[in-house]
């Protein structure tokens, strides 16, 4: 793997590649998102993972490559503002570049489930809304300062 293509020295692929293939049960140099969770199993219950793995594997099929989990993970581990780029994208579930108020109610929700009202997730987006939509067009892009930070 060419190195300009991720943010990782030699020795750390190498533990890296050693981490990937211990979750290829089907030893075809693909893995999906849940083999990951026979190591960190506290992530079933996050329902973001299945739209990590949607970032990770960029083919559709539902598995990534070795190469596109070096990748994914090089953009996250890079700097903040590849961190923030993740999150982001992460939240924007319609892929369309911003998150409405109607947007992020909804993702919210899968990440309060039933411990909020709808009326409180909704006081919380509002909220995050007024204060981090600096454009006030009603919409948080990637350049947000809530996902800057």
């Amino acid at each position: 793997m060419d190195e300009s293509t991720n943010h990782f020295t030699e020795d750390e692929i190498i533990h890296l590649y050693s981490r990937f293939k211990s979750f290829d049960d089907a030893n075809d140099g693909r893995i999906g998102i849940r083999d990951i969770f026979k190591v960190r199993p506290e992530l079933n219950d996050n329902p973001l993972m299945d739209r990590v793995q949607s970032i990770f594997e960029k083919d559709g099929d539902g598995k990534m490559s070795f190469t596109e989990f070096i990748q994914g993970l090089s953009n996250v581990s890079h700097d903040k503002a590849s961190k923030a780029k993740f999150l982001f994208d992460v939240y924007d579930l319609v892929k369309n570049g911003f998150l409405s108020n109607s947007d992020l109610f909804h993702v919210v929700k899968m990440m309060a489930g039933d411990t909020l009202s709808s009326y409180q997730l909704q006081q919380l987006v509002d909220r995050t809304m007024r204060d981090c939509d600096k454009k006030g067009d009603g919409k948080l892009s990637g350049d947000s300062k809530c996902f800057s930070h």
